[in-house]
């Protein structure tokens, strides 16, 4: 029996600290865990005049162990095993603050794996609210890159197949848009002004906030 092969198979590492654990338990480890929450700013809102609406970013990518996990998400071969977490950080930002939104929806990416998508599944899972994923890119190219103004020239849409009379239909209003990171905010802006068309309130959360230094 091969016991090394099966050993590694029951063994996950933290992509943040690099210690090793079982499998079943979850990513990151616990110490790492208790570590980002107690660093995290629950009540930080992004303050600036280019948007009309708010954004609220719980962690500070200037830090080093939170920028571990932020690459961890955006680039670590677990990072399907994060989601769960980052979706806890978003309910603790939430809670105690009043809101007024009845549907999730992520900002929409070209990258192979859809982070704001998934965040925002297990955002909606968690609080039992309709995901709905209705917009896309008018033109098809990645941002990574962009400057704030070529991000602010890429536009945005819902999809053709998207019922525009359905959020009245249900009573839908509020909106919470969902990014893993904004960098310009202009995707953000971008992603408003499509839904403007059938929604009227708007709350922006990620898990970052990294605007450029000058």
């Amino acid at each position: 029996m091969n016991y090394k092969g099966l050993f590694f198979d029951i063994i996950r590492s933290c992509p943040i600290c690099g210690k090793s654990f079982l499998k079943f338990g979850d990513l990151p480890c616990e110490v790492c865990r208790e570590s980002i929450l107690s660093k995290a700013d629950f009540d930080h809102r992004v303050y600036t005049g280019d948007f009309d609406f708010s954004i609220w970013s719980p962690l500070n990518f200037k830090d080093r162990e939170v920028k571990d996990f932020i690459y961890s998400i955006k680039s670590g071969p677990e990072s399907v095993f994060l989601y769960d977490y980052c979706a806890q950080i978003f309910l603790t930002t939430l809670m105690d603050k009043e809101f007024s939104f009845e549907v999730i929806v992520p900002v929409p990416s070209l990258q192979k794996r859809d982070h704001a998508y998934q965040l925002a599944y297990s955002l909606s899972d968690k609080l039992n609210l309709p995901l709905l994923n209705i917009l896309e890119k008018a033109v098809d190219r990645s941002q990574k890159g962009l400057s704030r103004g070529g991000r602010g020239t890429i536009q945005f849409r819902l999809k053709p197949s998207f019922d525009h009379s359905e959020p009245l239909k249900r009573g839908f209003k509020g909106v919470l848009l969902i990014d893993d990171v904004v960098t310009t905010g202009q995707t953000l802006i971008k992603c408003k002004e499509a839904l403007e068309k059938v929604f009227a309130n708007f709350t922006a959360l990620c898990l970052v906030y990294t605007p450029k230094e000058n």
